[in-house]
């Protein structure tokens, strides 16, 4: 089952950019698309250290060392360069340098370079995560080397010692005032209200959002993991509500923006829009938004595990976090983070965390039955 998630406890994280990230995070984790041909680029010439200050100690022992990170492209590495990157070349003297990747991709190189990682470091979706975890492509974690770990939401942590969560895309509900002319919907379970017919945009299972909605369906209707019967008879109930499946990121704009639709999908592409001027009014369902978590995994066999670990720490500051969070309406879980009251108030009190060892071991079973029985 999920869990919900206190959100007043945990908030500030990190977003890709807006295109790159969701369609890393809605293709790799979703579609499971494992691509090649992945690009290398450096975040600049390695810094000089600094003179004073807790860095100036500890930058000898780190100069001329290279960390090599595999994350999400586009806007969110460059909210990453700045906010986490740079800070930390400064500060301990070494050099950062980036591949930009979605799940999935990053995924097929620690497979093909098992034996010889050229990458130290990779931010990946959980549900990705749980394949690398258990083909033995990651190291776990030494939370003594990491002591911003102390202060994460213990839902973060994961159990049996490998990369905690290090942020989470938010999915919830967005309409466009001027054309949504009804009352929207508070709850996930409202969807499927007759007075949303063909109102409703929303994912299909090709994409995670998708595959959650799936899951709510389920959950809602007394199903299970195990037992998903009840999900798929229910969004065969929710048809009539249905004017648009998404199956890809680029369908999702112009739908809430010139359509009168109740959007399901990722809030740091509402508030993209929201940035565009267009009058987007986002609602956080009462059951929980759903999360789309990362993590930080280390690749097994690097030889700098030690940058590795203290980088991720950085990242887990409460600083970094919340500058993340800022630029990219993520949702983080250090419970020392303070974020703006602006962004703290966009922000859902509560987040459901679907299982992503469940979600792995099923999706291919489940996605196959959908493109039999839902046509979509």
């Amino acid at each position: 089952m999920f869990e919900p998630v206190d959100l007043a406890k945990a908030l500030a994280n990190k977003r890709i950019s807006r295109r790159t990230f969701l369609m890393g995070m809605a293709g790799s984790a979703a579609l499971g698309i494992l691509g090649s041909g992945i690009a290398s680029c450096s975040s600049g010439a390695a810094p000089t250290p600094t003179a004073a200050g807790a860095g100036a100690s500890a930058a000898p022992k780190y100069a001329g060392r290279t960390l090599r990170l595999m994350l999400n492209g586009g806007y969110y590495e460059e909210t990453v360069k700045a906010a986490v990157i740079e800070p930390f070349e400064r500060k301990y003297g070494a050099r950062v340098e980036t591949t930009p990747a979605n799940s999935g991709e990053m995924l097929t190189r620690m497979r093909a370079e098992k034996s010889s990682p050229t990458v130290d470091l990779s931010f990946i979706d959980d549900m990705v995560a749980v394949s690398a975890i258990g083909e033995g492509l990651v190291e776990k974690i030494d939370a003594a080397n990491v002591p911003n770990m102390k202060d994460l939401d213990k839902k973060a942590i994961d159990p049996n010692g490998y990369g905690p969560i290090i942020h989470s895309n938010i999915t919830n509900f967005a309409y466009n005032k001027e054309l949504v002319k009804v009352e929207p919907p508070k709850s996930w379970a409202e969807l499927w209200d007759a007075k949303y017919k063909d109102m409703l945009a929303v994912s299909a299972i090709t994409l995670t959002p998708g595959v959650l909605l799936l899951l709510q369906a389920t959950m809602l209707n007394g199903g299970s993991y195990e037992n998903i019967d009840p999900g798929f008879a229910a969004l065969k109930r929710l048809r009539p509500n249905i004017r648009r499946w998404i199956k890809n990121i680029g369908e999702v704009r112009p739908a809430v923006d010139k359509e009168p639709v109740v959007g399901v999908f990722g809030l740091a592409v509402w508030m993209d829009e929201i940035k565009k001027g267009i009058p987007l009014v986002t609602i956080n369902p009462e059951e929980g938004a759903h999360a789309l978590p990362a993590t930080g995994q280390i690749v097994k066999g690097t030889k700098n595990k030690d940058l590795a670990e203290l980088f991720l720490n950085e990242y887990l500051s409460p600083e970094s976090q919340a500058a993340i969070s800022t630029k990219m309406y993520f949702k983080t879980f250090n419970t020392k983070t303070q974020l703006p009251a602006d962004v703290k108030q966009i922000m859902p009190s509560q987040l459901q965390v679907f299982d992503p060892a469940k979600i792995a071991k099923y999706r291919e079973e489940w996605t196959a039955r959908w493109l039999r029985e839902m046509g979509a």
